[in-house]
């Protein structure tokens, strides 16, 4: 997945150069969460998903003065369309960052060289990292798994050393030598009719695009299992799959030098199956930004829809919320 270099920063409610955001503790220090999801004609991808992970991950880290997911929503909706995003695919990062008496709210905004996700023709080459998963014991979290927290060193430096390797993507195993996510990626396989995806229970994030293929992979009569992966399972699996907002579901051909998943190198049955799922959602999406505008006139039934979502308080009732979250 392609960005350009250069993007656009809104920082607590002002444009300005990526290099002009200013240095606050919780920048260098890393204390934050954030979320990173794709758009597709200037409609942002499962937002309401992400918007979801991003304050729960913000409450369990400790994180005080939070915005509502409805402002949220709202100024997020309002920046695609000031910037015209709608003209071009884009990846959106949003973050929630420690303050003194209110989190800081960040967004940046990068050009996709590429169109929607694209079924892979040949699968990616991955490999385990020296780096160990820490499993559920790492840090604050719960049944929903951990936050994602901004500061990600260490899963950095795991996938740099990856890439110099020749893989695309490198794999955590747990203290017991299981598979559990990459870097940046979630983890699923299958066998015969079963399918094992490490998530919350397993201490991996719950991706969004995690949740929407195993919804499908429940409806089409698949059993899913969340727990880590067993060496000897990934190397025999019928196929091994990585799911992410940019890489959307991709198939792997190699770990750590050794061939994995369908002889072709290709999506197999469950993978076509889940890829078709995700690009009918993107599909779906692209189709409720036709016409006006979201949040453009009331013609818009998802301008509509946003605007129920947001008008009404945290707890989804009483009376309409006549002014913004100040800032």
């Amino acid at each position: 997945m392609s960005e350009d270099e250069t993007g656009e920063v809104w920082w607590d409610g002002q444009w300005m150069a990526e290099g002009r955001v200013p240095l606050v503790d919780a920048l260098r220090t890393g204390d934050g969460v954030f979320e990173t999801l794709r758009t597709f004609d200037g409609e942002p991808f499962l937002l309401d998903a992400h918007l979801r992970r991003l304050l729960y991950g913000a409450r369990t880290i400790g994180l005080q003065g939070l915005p509502t997911a409805g402002w949220l929503e709202r100024h997020v909706r309002r920046l695609l369309r000031t910037r015209k995003i709608r003209e071009r695919p884009c990846v959106l990062r949003l973050a929630l960052l420690e303050g003194r008496s209110r989190a800081h709210v960040l967004v940046v905004l990068h050009a996709l060289r590429t169109e929607g996700w694209k079924e892979r023709r040949s699968g990616v080459r991955v490999g385990s990292s020296v780096l160990r998963h820490p499993g559920n014991e790492a840090g604050p979290g719960g049944a929903r798994g951990p936050p994602k927290w901004l500061g990600r060193g260490a899963l950095t430096f795991a996938l740099r050393a990856a890439r110099r390797r020749g893989w695309e993507e490198a794999l955590l195993r747990d203290a017991s030598g299981r598979f559990v996510e990459g870097t940046r990626s979630n983890l699923i396989i299958s066998k015969g009719r079963r399918v094992i995806a490490p998530g919350p229970r397993s201490g991996a994030l719950a991706g969004t695009t995690r949740t929407l293929a195993l919804r499908e992979a429940r409806r089409v009569g698949r059993p899913v299992a969340d727990r880590p992966i067993l060496p000897q399972e990934l190397f025999q699996a019928d196929e091994v799959l990585l799911t992410s907002s940019l890489l959307g579901i991709v198939p792997v051909s190699e770990v750590d030098g050794r061939r994995v998943g369908p002889d072709s190198g290709e999506l197999g049955e469950l993978g076509r199956s889940l890829w078709e799922a995700l690009r009918q959602a993107s599909l779906r999406l692209e189709g409720a930004g036709e016409g006006p505008h979201p949040a453009q006139g009331r013609g818009s039934r998802p301008a509509a829809r946003a605007r129920d979502r947001t008008r009404t308080n945290v707890r989804g009732r009483g009376r309409p919320q006549r002014r913004e979250r100040p800032r």
